[in-house]
């Protein structure tokens, strides 16, 4: 019995080890398709000759794709990665109107289907 009881602790170690190995696998296949499907969206974004851009709500946080920035005259470091750089750059006579449409987007998660325009670096 007393055999028993000195293997034990060895056997929950190997047990251990084992589980965390298979959490460890797991997390690299993880790690690997998200690494996949964020190459694929970047490919994506290269590939199109929209605007693209995709606002984090809760950070406040805007990724503006670098057409998007390109099209309005900015270089990347001239574009904060923030929505206020959007709000501040939509076209006078479209900014309540559009910031309206998105306010009823946030509350009633309804699709934003909207037309606006933005002011390039010229001013245009």
């Amino acid at each position: 019995m007393d055999k028993v009881w000195l293997l034990l602790p060895w056997c929950v170690a190997v047990l251990t080890l084992g589980y965390f190995g298979v959490v460890n696998f797991r997390l690299r296949k993880t790690a690997q398709h998200l690494r996949q499907q964020e190459e694929r969206f970047a490919m994506a974004v290269r590939g199109t000759d929209d605007g693209l851009w995709d606002w984090e709500v809760g950070s406040n946080e805007v990724y503006y794709a670098p057409r998007f920035k390109e099209m309005l005259g900015f270089t990347d470091s001239e574009f904060p990665s923030l929505f206020s750089s959007f709000e501040s750059h939509l076209h006078l006579e479209d900014k309540d109107r559009t910031l309206h449409h998105l306010q009823q987007h946030l509350e009633h998660h309804g699709p934003f289907d909207v037309q606006y325009r933005l002011c390039t670096k010229a001013g245009d």
